[in-house]
């Protein structure tokens, strides 16, 4: 056991399938908590590029709002391919 960080003994993941609605319920939690995450995107070489980025929840629906011919924006519309992740 690890004196110092006591919680690195934890499990912090699901150790068997979580019910469908728990999950859900979960997932909402965790978009009501923050609006920022990071977007990634692909360049034209096609190395990846992350940006944080705000985004609005509508239930598991996320917007987010680039400006109009900014990196991000010609990137998506030149590959709509993209990673996001939620800051937490």
């Amino acid at each position: 056991m690890s004196i110092a960080h006591p919680w690195l003994e934890q499990e912090p993941w699901p150790t068997q399938q979580m019910p469908k609605e728990l999950l859900e319920k979960r997932i909402e939690r965790l978009l009501c908590l923050t609006n920022i995450g990071y977007l990634g995107t692909v360049r034209r070489d096609g190395s990846p590029i992350v940006s944080p980025v705000e985004f609005y929840a509508d239930g598991f629906s996320l917007y987010m709002f680039p400006q109009p011919n900014s990196p991000k924006h010609r990137a998506i519309r030149r590959d709509p391919r993209v990673a996001f992740a939620i800051a937490n």
